[in-house]
């Protein structure tokens, strides 16, 4: 069994231990014929049966991985989202789901709470400085996770639109962050920079909208 106090990045690392175990005793005593079936009975034990305790612990879980990626502990998150997906995807897009499905979880929480912040801290400081730094943060969030896609998750098609999906939850239902991007781009244009800006929110918007 996976252990209740053993640490996700640990927990991933020991089922890719036991999975070359058995895969290893299989090839030694098992025709070939049967062995895809108990591979695939393999990795439904380990990954699908101790999915919560892989993937769901607030502290130890994806969202610890999702929250590593900014600051010291990025390369480290990277890594251990890497093994996840690697692991996963022995179950093909059934062990994918569940992975995007957290990950789109997340970039609509986190996007949703960057506009509620900038929300309720609409009467304090400078608003031209308060909603570039609104914009900042969701081009960050953006390009923070088209990075996970695109390399630790092998542009898979199904992560690839949970990224698209996560975003579609708080920017295409509220006026708010349409306003403000809106509002970007203008700042943006006044400055001279209109090829940045064109490329910066089509790359990064674009196919989200």
């Amino acid at each position: 069994a996976v252990s209740d106090e053993r640490p996700v990045s640990t927990q991933s690392t020991w089922a890719e231990k036991r999975i070359e175990e058995e895969q290893s005793r299989l090839m030694n005593y098992i025709y070939k014929s049967t062995s895809t079936e108990l591979n695939r009975i393999v990795f439904q034990e380990l990954l699908m049966v101790h999915l919560a305790d892989l993937l769901d612990k607030k502290t130890t879980g994806l969202t610890s991985f999702f929250e590593g990626l900014v600051g010291a502990r990025k390369k480290e998150a990277e890594a251990d989202l890497g093994r996840l997906y690697n692991l996963y995807l022995n179950l093909g897009d059934d062990g994918i789901r569940p992975i995007a499905n957290r990950m789109q979880e997340y970039i609509a929480n986190e996007g949703q709470r960057y506009v509620d912040n900038a929300r309720n801290n609409q009467q304090k400081g400078n608003t031209g400085e308060r909603e570039m730094t609104f914009i900042k943060n969701l081009l960050d969030l953006h390009t923070r996770f088209h990075g996970i896609v695109t390399k630790q998750f092998n542009n898979h098609h199904i992560c690839d639109k949970a990224l698209g999906e996560g975003f579609k939850d708080f920017i295409n239902l509220q006026t708010y962050v349409a306003e403000r991007l809106a509002g970007y781009s203008h700042t943006i244009l006044k400055r001279g920079g209109k090829e940045k800006i064109e490329l910066t929110i089509n790359e990064n918007f674009g196919k989200h909208r």
